[in-house]
């Protein structure tokens, strides 16, 4: 918990919950915000999926050949086009954003949160360190539906909720350039 690459990945990893679950649950509302049908809004899904298995399948090649902050910036940035689909859904281009971004930013997220861990920290406290991240991500799915909700209320649209979510994701995009693996511990002597 002392090191800044530990927590850039678990608000990166938190964030993510935080956003697709909030989106999950306010599909058809966000949808409809935009004039679109709620078909159109559970359309995304399968779509999403395919390019979610693909790019997860070379995101786990690649975990063990480059750096896995370049995996999250990737992840980032995948978020941040769905975000900004999602603010401009009504446009013809905010639909295919919103899929195109929600398969890259997931195929990475299922990859970053089992190999982070030990990659970066080892076996001995993995249980601690994975049930910590898990925390994060389960508050993060917790808060989000509430955030976009409280969004709605108070401005009568989401743009507001993902306005915020889109500006916690550049933070943590700029915090991943110094996210690297701590160095090893040297033994005890």
């Amino acid at each position: 918990r002392r090191t800044g690459s530990f927590w850039v990945f678990i608000l990166a990893l938190s964030l993510m919950g935080l956003y697709y679950t909030a989106f999950t649950f306010h599909v058809a509302s966000l949808f409809e915000e935009a004039g679109r049908t709620r078909i159109q809004a559970f359309a995304v899904f399968f779509p999403s999926s395919i390019i979610s298995v693909v790019v997860s399948f070379v995101s786990g090649w690649a975990s063990d050949r480059i750096r896995l902050k370049y995996l999250l910036m990737v992840m980032l940035g995948g978020t941040a086009v769905a975000m900004l689909g999602l603010v401009e859904l009504d446009a013809p281009w905010g639909t295919w954003a919103v899929i195109a971004g929600h398969g890259v930013a997931l195929g990475h997220f299922g990859v970053l949160s089992a190999v982070t861990w030990p990659k970066f920290y080892g076996r001995e406290h993995l249980g601690e360190i994975s049930g910590f991240s898990m925390a994060g991500m389960v508050l993060g799915s917790a808060l989000g539906p509430w955030l976009f909700s409280l969004s709605l209320d108070l401005t009568a649209s989401y743009t507001a909720g993902t306005a915020v979510c889109l500006g916690v994701v550049m933070l943590l995009f700029l915090g991943s350039f110094w996210a690297d693996a701590p160095p090893p511990k040297s033994p005890a002597r």
